[in-house]
């Protein structure tokens, strides 16, 4: 890491009071990578690009992607409903005198469905089948199109659709579509226990398979493999699936209102998981996400092939608002900064 920045990420790492934090920055082809405090309570040694971390809601960055392909390949549509692509006896409710939630609808966060499913669906044998039936069972918050209201829950049903449009099991489209070309080998949702051994985590987190939640959060991965990735992304070529992952779906000016979606800064447009803002006169991606103790935040900037990855094994809201305006502080440096 550059000797400039770790300043600025000590502290970072001084104020949000986590075990252990990993950040890494990535401009054109290099990855600088610090680690500060301890991986978990079992390994004292400080994180490196080797740790594995939760991307938690950065996952929805990776389904983005598959449904990207998927929309190339004409497998799936935008406009599609929701209804098209439900599983046998699936039903999604309908008011009257309201459009249908449409597959785009999932994705930036319109659809008018609840944050998150309930925690008996999770207690349920059979989590899918229990997700649609608390859907038919419903009522939309708002009305599908109309507000940005954030949303997980939007994100497995977007998953099982593109399931259905595919007859492929989600986890399978995931390695077809993203993992496999891009060569994330450690990009994972069933970590091994020698990845779960070098988990940044915090006491008392488990280290256990995610794929009943896999579309929208639940990935595990290495900061070298997201750094591959960002690479990947930076340098898509344009008309390629994953280039398009990094378009705008909708503009907030085409919105009646957005709810919740401002976090990290003023969302100008929302893509395929993405939030676009402004930022020191450049136009940048972000994401936040945070799960199991463990919270991240992730900004970049296509145009100037430069981001900022920050994961630490704390949850606490406030402590990640800090987290995302240090981070956006040190982002504005890196953007205009000679390397």
């Amino acid at each position: 890491m550059p000797a400039r920045y770790v300043p600025a990420l000590r502290a970072m790492f001084t104020a949000v009071q986590a075990p252990g934090m990993v950040a890494m920055v990535v401009v054109d082809d290099r990855t600088f990578v610090a680690g500060f405090g301890r991986t978990n309570p079992d390994d004292a040694s400080a994180p490196d690009e080797q740790t594995v971390v939760r991307l938690n809601s950065l996952s929805k960055l990776m389904t983005g992607e598959v449904l990207a392909s998927l929309v190339d390949a004409h497998a799936i549509g935008l406009d599609d409903t929701l209804q098209q692509h439900a599983p046998a006896g699936g039903r999604v409710p309908v008011k009257r005198n309201t459009p249908p939630i449409t597959i785009r609808d999932l994705v930036v966060h319109t659809s008018g469905l609840a944050r998150d499913v309930p925690t008996s669906v999770w207690q349920a044998v059979s989590p899918k089948a229990a997700r649609w039936d608390w859907l038919s069972r419903s009522a939309s918050i708002r009305t599908p199109g109309s507000t940005a209201e954030y949303s997980n829950a939007a994100w497995l049903f977007l998953g099982d659709a593109m399931e259905q449009a595919t007859r492929e099991k989600y986890p399978a489209l995931l390695k077809r579509t993203v993992l496999a070309p891009l060569h994330l080998t450690g990009m994972t949702l069933s970590p091994s226990p020698a990845q779960c051994a070098r988990l940044l985590s915090a006491p008392g987190v488990r280290c256990e398979p995610m794929t009943p939640t896999a579309a929208s959060w639940g990935l595990y991965a290495t900061p070298a493999d997201v750094s591959l990735w960002l690479q990947a992304l930076m340098n898509a070529p344009a008309g390629t699936s994953l280039h398009h992952s990094l378009q705008d779906l909708v503009a907030r000016d085409e919105l009646k209102a957005t709810r919740a979606l401002d976090f990290a800064g003023r969302a100008e447009a929302i893509g395929y998981g993405w939030l676009r803002m402004e930022l020191a006169g450049r136009v940048v991606l972000q994401k936040t996400g945070g799960g199991a103790r463990t919270m991240n935040y992730l900004i970049m900037s296509p145009g100037n092939k430069r981001a900022l990855f920050v994961t630490v094994s704390r949850m606490d809201i406030d402590m990640l608002r800090h987290v995302t305006r240090a981070a956006n502080a040190l982002m504005a440096n890196i953007l205009h900064d000679t390397f």
